[in-house]
């Protein structure tokens, strides 16, 4: 387990008090439209929520709405960049580690350690997948630990289904909280046209 002690910092208020800039157009759309429009709206997006069976699986079994926080998580254009490329740097060695395992002669994890994961797939032993690409979606949950630098919680490889969440949040979020994201040039969410690339590419 890695433990995080840096001292928890606000993306929304800056140091002396005042709204962070890029934060700045969503807490003056929030103080226009006051506290009790917000809750209306929240309880009218949970509402939708529960109406469009939007949930997940706990453990043990059982659905249960998913929490979400309407207000928008903001990530300047730089800094996405930069984070972005390091996302897919990520995955490229990941992907190289799992060629390593399944085709290669993995030495650096115990092979103790490797064949004994929950999700090892002894019947993948010698499989080259075409381009050698294991992982085609892949889902990695990050904390935010200030100034534009990111620690990685988890990263996982088994088609996370986190996508689905992020449009149907989306979609709510831009019903019931439009005016949130208007002051913003928000970057088009794609997804779909990405998946296309990429069930397509698997084809060649």
């Amino acid at each position: 387990m890695v433990m995080l002690t840096r001292t928890p910092v606000s993306e929304t208020i800056s140091a002396e008090g005042a709204p962070a800039d890029l934060y700045a157009a969503v807490i003056d759309a929030l103080e226009a439209a006051g506290s009790e429009e917000i809750a209306r709206r929240w309880a009218g997006a949970r509402h939708r929520v529960k109406l469009d069976s939007f949930t997940f699986c706990n453990d043990p079994p059982a659905q249960s709405p998913v929490p979400t926080d309407w207000v928008p998580r903001l990530i300047h254009w730089s800094e996405w960049e930069h984070l972005a490329a390091g996302v897919a740097q990520r995955l490229a060695a990941l992907n190289r580690f799992l060629l390593d395992v399944y085709c290669g002669t993995q030495t650096i994890v115990p092979e103790d350690v490797v064949f004994s994961g929950k999700y090892f797939r002894p019947e993948l032993q010698g499989t080259r997948p075409p381009g050698d690409v294991f992982v085609h979606i892949y889902g990695i949950d990050l904390v935010h630990l200030g100034d534009g630098e990111y620690a990685v919680l988890e990263d996982n490889l088994r088609v996370p289904s986190g996508i689905a969440y992020q449009l149907k949040a989306l979609e709510i979020a831009d019903q019931h909280f439009p005016d949130l994201r208007r002051h913003y040039n928000v970057v088009p969410y794609e997804i779909r046209a990405t998946y296309r690339q990429l069930f397509a590419s698997l084809t060649q």
